[in-house]
C-alpha cells in the first residue's frame, strides 16, 4: 500500500512513492511508466513523509517513517538532472 508520494524539484518525470512497507518507489517517466525504475528498501517502518533538499550542488532526500526516525539519502545525478526534453 502506498503511503505518501513527492514530485522531485528538478526533474519533472521524477516521482517518489512512500510505501508502508518501508520502501520507496523512484518513477522516471521518460524511463517506463508502466513500473517504478528503482525500489529501495529504507526501514521495517511504514514511510510517512518525504522531502527534497537542495545543499551545495547535490540533492537529497529525507524520508520520515511512523516509528519517527528520519533517513537521508543523496539522490543521484541521474534522478536530479533534468533531460533536455523535461525543460
Amino acid at each position: 500500500l502506498l503511503s505518501c508520494g513527492v514530485w522531485s524539484p528538478s526533474r519533472p518525470a521524477v516521482v517518489v512513492i512512500g510505501k508502508i512497507d518501508g520502501s520507496i518507489d523512484v518513477w522516471d517517466l521518460l524511463d517506463r511508466s508502466h513500473e517504478p525504475s528503482m525500489t529501495v528498501n529504507i526501514t521495517s517502518a511504514a514511510i510517512t513523509s518525504m522531502r527534497f533538499h537542495a545543499y551545495q550542488q547535490k540533492q537529497f532526500l529525507a524520508v520520515g517513517d511512523d516509528q519517527g526516525t528520519v533517513h537521508v539519502m543523496e539522490v543521484p545525478r541521474n534522478l536530479r538532472r533534468a533531460a533536455s526534453n523535461e525543460k
